[in-house]
């Protein structure tokens, strides 16, 4: 809940947890906080899973008070305090109490600092060894040292850490300016915490023991005293300064050789990275010819779903203006599809498409429909039968194989045609025609002429009249009998009947040697057809040859 906070309530609760913690707690939060600026409070143990150990350093949050409930009059206070030293103590705490006394009188003074060198708590009285120096308060162990003493403690902690047990220094001159340099023992003990594995320091000071003077006049002897005091100091820096020297020596040594073995790594990984950068720059290749054929492929599809759209809709267009009653059915005799004049005679509708045949019950008698239509199919060869429907209207039944564009047979396509007309006109035809009862029995010379002057027939007084056969009908009568009836006058006057539809009454011309009288009416076909001339032609003998 800290990312709720602001961060003014997060700067004062994180130090109060560092206080609340015990040495050795731990601090979890979720995954989506941290300690922030309180690093120094808090050492982590898992960053992922956002947990953290409490360092071993001086809490701000000692300098918070807890709300307290309201104030209590003085004799509840009185009374409290004697309720509570009349309860007897715990061991423990009489234990507790008795070791702080002895490790204040007989422990040697010193100090705890951590791995960076800052002092986290003094014991005894250091203030003989240690001095504040000028400038910005600091902590740190170096910077409370004299110059010559704090490059020897500090290669005496960087031995102790690096064989990870005590270390001693002998004869070591430490002091401030108040106090007056001393002859000190210093050992460093180090040590771990045992959950957080965090290093920490006791840098102890110890006195060494007082050697015998010689008395006497203090002339002659004072010089050599302080003079091989001095050269023992010096003697005892420049060991100081060699082991410090040393040690920096071995860890840059060290750091060498990690420097060169990281920096194998990294051309190693460089040239890893390389071929890496080489695969993806094939494989970024690869995507982009892949992602072109895919903008190909979407592009024809697209093409080719506006011409199935288009099909579709010409398909639904011309199944609605067709007439006749069409239905398509699967290869597992499954409706798929109809026309409309198919739904009053199958009893069809729209919701039946997909359903089988054979549940239909259609209006006309379909005897073995599903047999039919499977033979069909499985020989590829269309059938026909009639058939009728409940008020006797005939029907001729035709079914066919539906093929496929790759010629596979996938159906079959059952269509419907109504027979009523053609039988009607089958009767018909076995009768004559008016025409040609007409030309049987007229006794003038007639002739039927087309709108193009075809003779299309002529009666049977004009074949005797002309001496005309059967061969030359269907040809110009201006073109029969070598053009002997291509009369100018009589060709003009035809014409004009055939396109205005004006009579024409006794217009006489000379055909051949024969001066005939024509008349001609322009009349329609039977059945309604195309527009025909009837010819009739007066040959009665006297005529002016």
């Amino acid at each position: 809940m800290l990312i709720y906070l602001a961060p003014a309530a997060q700067q004062r609760i994180l130090p109060m947890f560092h206080y609340a913690l015990r040495p050795s707690g731990g601090l979890l939060l979720s995954k989506s906080e941290t300690v922030g600026e309180f690093a120094n409070l808090f050492s982590p143990a898992d960053k992922r899973c956002r947990l953290y150990f409490k360092k071993a350093a001086v809490s701000p949050g000692s300098r918070f008070t807890l709300p307290q409930p309201a104030a209590v009059s003085a004799r509840e206070t009185t009374a409290k305090t004697k309720r509570v030293a009349s309860s007897q103590w715990p061991e423990t705490d009489v234990l507790k109490t008795a070791e702080r006394l002895l490790l204040a009188r007989f422990a040697p003074a010193g100090v705890i600092v951590s791995g960076d060198l800052n002092i986290l708590h003094f014991r005894g009285r250091v203030n003989r060894y240690l001095e504040p120096a000028a400038g910005r308060a600091s902590l740190t162990l170096t910077k409370m040292l004299p110059a010559h003493a704090a490059a020897a403690v500090k290669a005496l902690i960087q031995k102790a850490k690096k064989r990870d047990a005590p270390c001693r220094a002998n004869g070591l001159e430490v002091g401030g300016d108040r106090t007056g340099a001393a002859e000190t023992d210093i050992e460093v003990v180090p040590f771990r915490m045992p959950l957080s594995g965090e290093r920490y320091f006791i840098v102890l000071f110890e006195e060494p023991p007082p050697e015998g003077r010689p008395k006497g006049a203090r002339g002659a002897r004072f010089e050599p005293v302080r003079e091989t005091v001095s050269v023992r100091r010096l003697k005892n820096e420049l060991a100081s300064a060699r082991g410090y020297l040393q040690t920096i020596v071995e860890e840059h040594e060290a750091a060498t050789e990690e420097l060169k073995s990281a920096n194998e790594e990294i051309v190693s990984s460089n040239e890893e990275l390389q071929s890496t950068n080489e695969e993806l720059e094939i494989a970024k290749e690869e995507l982009q010819a892949a992602n072109e054929e895919l903008s190909t492929l979407n592009d024809e599809l697209q093409s080719r779903n506006v011409e199935l759209g288009q099909l579709n809709n010409d398909l639904t267009n011309l199944i609605s203006s067709v007439h006749i009653p069409i239905v398509m059915v699967s290869g597992d005799l499954r409706i798929r599809r109809f026309t409309p004049s198919a739904e009053r005679i199958m009893n069809l509708i729209p919701t039946d498409i997909g359903r089988p045949l054979e549940d239909i019950k259609p209006k006309v008698a379909l005897p073995n429909i599903e047999e039919i239509v499977h033979d069909v199919i499985e020989t590829m060869a269309a059938k026909e039968l009639e058939t009728a429907d409940q008020e006797g209207r005939p029907y001729l039944l035709r079914v066919r194989p539906y093929r496929t564009a790759d010629n596979k047979i996938e159906g079959a396509v059952i269509t419907f045609i109504d027979n009523s007309q053609i039988r009607r006109g089958s009767s018909l035809v076995n009768e004559p025609s008016a025409f040609e009862a007409a030309l049987e029995l007229v006794r003038e010379p007639l002739a039927i002429l087309d709108a193009e002057m075809r003779v299309q027939a002529v009666s049977k007084s004009m074949y005797q009249a002309f001496g005309l056969t059967e061969s030359q009908l269907g040809r110009s009568l201006f073109e029969i009998e070598n053009g002997r009836w291509n009369v100018p006058a009589l060709r003009s006057a035809l014409e004009h009947v055939a396109s205005q539809g004006h009579p024409m009454s006794r217009l006489r011309a000379r055909v051949g040697e024969r001066e005939l009288e024509f008349s001609a009416r322009r009349v329609r076909g039977t059945p309604p057809g195309p527009a025909l001339v009837l010819l009739e032609i007066d040959a009665t003998p006297g005529l002016a040859a």
